[in-house]
């Protein structure tokens, strides 16, 4: 199996992108970290959440998904809305 036909599988399947798909993965993830750790570094967790490489680039990322940085996330404690 080659990248290409993985890619296209992976989108037919899902119906997004696996690079999307693995954004809104990590975003998730470091919702969940950041929810408890007042005192952890933004770059610790960037690092759990696989952004080790680029902090800044993770700070981006999250600021485009949730409107607000990791650092305000944590500042006003935002919870998201049950699914349910």
């Amino acid at each position: 199996m080659n990248v290409d036909y993985l890619s296209r599988e992976f989108t037919h399947q899902t119906g997004q992108k696996f690079t999307d798909y693995l954004t809104n993965l990590r975003i998730a993830k470091a919702k969940v970290l950041l929810k408890g750790c007042q005192n952890e570094k933004i770059y610790t967790i960037a690092d759990k959440v696989g952004f080790a490489n680029n902090p800044q680039y993770f700070i981006q990322l999250f600021k485009s998904a949730t409107g607000m940085t990791p650092r305000a996330w944590i500042k006003y404690g935002v919870m998201e809305k049950p699914l349910i």
